[in-house]
């Protein structure tokens, strides 16, 4: 279990499991998912925390953030100042085509022990979405992965949208 004093004092990576999904074609953004400690985790609500790198400088940037300890503000972890500055900017990546349609992209799990992730980028920039235009899930199971793609479908069927798989799940 990770104490208190490990997640103020030292390196993100030493406390938070780190894997790498690798973007499978052109203009796929990687993204860094670290396992998120169960004393944080309940805090936040959520199991991982991402970083969706659209360049190799940006992974780079991440992966020496995460070997630094998380910078601290008013007693809290901030990710801000922290691994998230690297991957501030908005997006420009994953359009894979000249028209305004949504892109899904599923990443397969890189190692045993992590979850399929289900990255969509939108057109359109949205105040809420990582970077202005990437949402993210993840599914522990293929079967749980293969209802959300079915739901996102019918979530706006009148709208051309990509799902895209490196095989199809």
């Amino acid at each position: 279990m990770v104490t208190r004093d490990q997640l103020f004092n030292d390196p993100i990576r030493s406390w938070m499991p780190i894997a790498i999904y690798k973007g499978y074609l052109a203009g796929m953004p990687d993204i860094v998912m670290g396992k998120i400690p169960g004393l944080v985790a309940a805090a936040r609500g959520s199991r991982w925390k991402t970083w969706i790198c659209e360049t190799g400088q940006e992974r780079e940037d991440v992966l020496k953030q995460l070997a630094r300890p998380c910078p601290v503000t008013q007693g809290a972890l901030d990710f801000r100042r922290g691994p998230d500055r690297a991957v501030s900017r908005p997006a420009t990546g994953l359009s894979l085509g000249p028209g305004a349609t949504a892109n899904v992209a599923v990443y397969p799990p890189p190692a045993e022990g992590w979850p399929w992730l289900v990255l969509v980028w939108s057109p359109h920039p949205a105040p809420g979405l990582e970077r202005g235009r990437y949402a993210w899930d993840t599914f522990e199971t293929q079967q749980a992965l293969h209802h959300h793609l079915r739901h996102l479908q019918g979530l706006v069927p009148d709208e051309p949208c990509h799902v895209l798989s490196p095989a199809a799940p």
